[in-house]
């Protein structure tokens, strides 16, 4: 009887140490997307602030970007890519330009800057097309 006490009771302080002794910080794991640079995601054009609001809207929807959010007024679209959702947003320099900044919306820039990259080229792209005329009938 006294030889399985002890048993148990030596299993018991084996099992229980690793559970009561001081382990080391725990390791997190590196995030899986990079980290975009913040000087990426503004961008100044030549252009009306409204003519680059509408395309920047047009690039998010172009890019199948879910519009969360749109704010004329203030001139912002909230949509969200890639799991995370961002705020685009254009600023007036003057008449002829403006700046468009596309951040995340948690502040945090563990993202793929190709989310950037694609709405920039597509404004670059269409910045001198003229916008096209509906009649209706045709």
């Amino acid at each position: 009887m006294f030889k399985k006490v002890f048993i148990i009771t030596i299993l018991l302080f084996v099992i229980a140490i690793p559970a009561f002794s001081q382990t080391d910080a725990p390791q997190t794991a590196a995030p899986s997307v990079p980290y975009t640079n913040s000087s990426y995601c503004y961008r100044m054009f030549s252009g009306s602030p409204e003519k680059l609001f509408y395309l920047t809207m047009s690039a998010i929807t172009e890019n199948n970007y879910a519009i969360n959010e749109v704010q004329t007024k203030e001139g912002y679209i909230l949509f969200a890519a890639g799991n995370k959702e961002f705020l685009a947003t254009v600023a007036n320099i003057d008449d002829k330009s403006a700046l468009v900044k596309i951040a995340p919306a948690d502040n945090s820039y563990y993202f793929a800057q190709s989310i950037v990259n694609n709405i920039f080229a597509y404004i670059v792209q269409n910045i001198d097309a003229e916008p096209e005329v509906f009649i209706k009938g045709k």
